[in-house]
């Protein structure tokens, strides 16, 4: 659930950033009519979280979240990551959060068919 993260590791390829965001809701085998770089962008996705997932300080990190809370913690260390990449933005990304964002939701909303707001 780090659509920042996502989408900002998935580079400048607006089907890569697509895929990135896309990737937690596409489940299972990838669907027949997925456009092939849209396709690739969700491959991307599910390699950070692999990469992410296996990470010692990741793991370091959801082993921190209290017994009770488990069930959830690597969703909340992902929010926690994308907190953390939104406060520290200039540090890490290119021109402003705003900017990023507006362009990210953009693309969402072309492939959406939707008008971005």
């Amino acid at each position: 659930m780090n659509f920042l993260a996502h989408a900002w590791l998935a580079g400048e390829e607006p089907a890569d950033r697509l895929g990135g965001l896309i990737g937690d809701f596409v489940k299972g085998s990838l669907p027949a009519g997925l456009p092939p770089d849209l396709a690739d962008g969700v491959r991307l996705h599910r390699g950070i979280d692999v990469f992410a997932e296996t990470h010692p300080a990741f793991r370091r990190a959801r082993a921190r979240v209290p017994a009770e809370r488990r069930r959830a913690a690597g969703i909340l260390v992902d929010m926690f990551f994308d907190h953390f990449l939104a406060r520290h933005w200039r540090e890490f990304g290119s021109g402003s959060l705003r900017a990023f964002t507006a362009e990210t939701y953009r693309l969402l909303g072309d492939l959406l068919g939707m008008e971005a707001r």
